[in-house]
């Protein structure tokens, strides 16, 4: 993906004191899409009756009532759709020889108004609500209702001179929006867990040895701390807000006994950074097979994102850390089934097993 242009992003997050508090809402810098205009049935009718005309300029018209205008930049909340969208587009109406241009527009969400420059003056078109905000993969959907702001009324009965006078208030039509966020695609690096000593203390208890599966690595002894190597695949957003990211190994927990080695082992292992949840494929020997499920739940409220380190071809590598991964159900029950057998079962869905440390490359 465009390595400068997300360096100068990332750089300029940093610079300017972004709070590393994930917990608070975030908003996703936001690189292309559209937005579609649909006028108002009665206002498209009402036009017609009087000979007005209306045309986007550097957009697209798809006949007499629909206009789309190009995102060139913006910022958007994905969970509520508030923030700023800039078009590289303009409407122009007509009637006969009269014309009204409106460049620069921009769609306010925060402050609910559509804008745009008149005679290079900026003015509010028209009132937008933001309804029936999606989600689609990484894209931000939403639609707004437009109403003619007075201004606009007053700008157009005066200019064009219609047969039928404009009301502030007005319904305008319906805006339907699809952004795309400037997200980072995934290229590798590193997810290192280093386990909680209550956690560890349990497994000694119990017998339990601990290492990498797979070609995870053993990075430290005392704590336990492993490396696990991430896949080329997925995007996150820049803040680490939003996106997943892939793993194909983990851990291994093995227990001798005899001729016998019982073992719960996890792989294949993925983060999805909205949820916080960390799953994978768990199997145990001597006989359980337990599939693919959730491993844990990551907490990310005081999580540190550390200041990108820009790399060679564009490349960037993102940190985050103080993230403690607790334990799910699944793998709780995974080894309490495996080692705990009939005794009490010690370990509880949601207590801390790992601190996790994130170190990401971006292209």
């Amino acid at each position: 993906m465009r390595g400068c242009g997300l360096s100068a992003l990332l750089c300029s997050l940093v610079l300017c004191g972004a709070s590393p508090n994930l917990d608070a809402a975030t908003a996703d810098p936001i690189e292309s899409g559209r937005t579609t205009l649909s006028l108002a049935t009665g206002l498209g009718a009402q036009w017609r009756a009087d000979g007005i005309g209306i045309q986007t300029v550097k957009g697209r018209s798809g006949g007499a009532r629909v206009l789309t205008w190009p995102i060139a930049s913006g910022n958007l909340s994905p969970t509520d759709g508030y923030g700023y969208l800039r078009y590289d587009a303009a409407i122009r109406f007509r009637s006969g020889p009269r014309r009204v241009l409106l460049r620069r527009l921009a769609l306010d969400t925060r402050k609910g108004l559509l804008r745009g420059l008149f005679a290079d003056r900026s003015i509010a078109i028209a009132s937008a609500d933001v309804r029936a905000l999606r989600r689609e993969g990484s894209d931000i959907d939403f639609t707004s209702h437009l109403r003619l702001s007075p201004t606009m009324a007053r700008i157009l009965n005066a200019r064009l001179r219609p047969g039928h006078r404009l009301l502030p208030g007005q319904r305008f039509g319906a805006a339907s929006t699809v952004a795309h966020p400037a997200w980072a695609a995934v290229a590798g690096g590193s997810v290192e867990l280093a386990i909680v000593d209550s956690f560890k203390a349990k497994l000694d208890a119990l017998g339990v040895g601990l290492g990498p599966n797979g070609p995870a690595v053993q990075i430290s002894s005392t704590p336990p701390a492993f490396s696990l190597q991430v896949q080329s695949k997925g995007r996150i957003s820049p803040d680490f807000a939003h996106g997943s990211v892939f793993y194909e190994n983990g851990l291994r927990f093995e227990r001798q006994e005899g001729a016998l080695l019982r073992h719960v082992a996890f792989f294949g292992t993925g983060v999805n950074l909205e949820t916080g949840l960390m799953d994978g494929i768990i199997q145990g020997q001597p006989h359980q097979t337990f599939g693919r499920l959730p491993l844990a739940t990551l907490d990310l409220t005081n999580a540190i994102q550390e200041a990108p380190v820009e790399a060679t071809h564009g490349f960037l590598t993102l940190g985050l850390s103080n993230v403690t991964a607790a334990l799910g159900p699944n793998l709780a029950a995974a080894l309490n089934e495996t080692y705990a057998q009939d005794q009490p079962p010690p370990f509880s869905p949601g207590e801390p097993f790992a601190n996790v440390t994130l170190a990401v490359i971006t292209a």
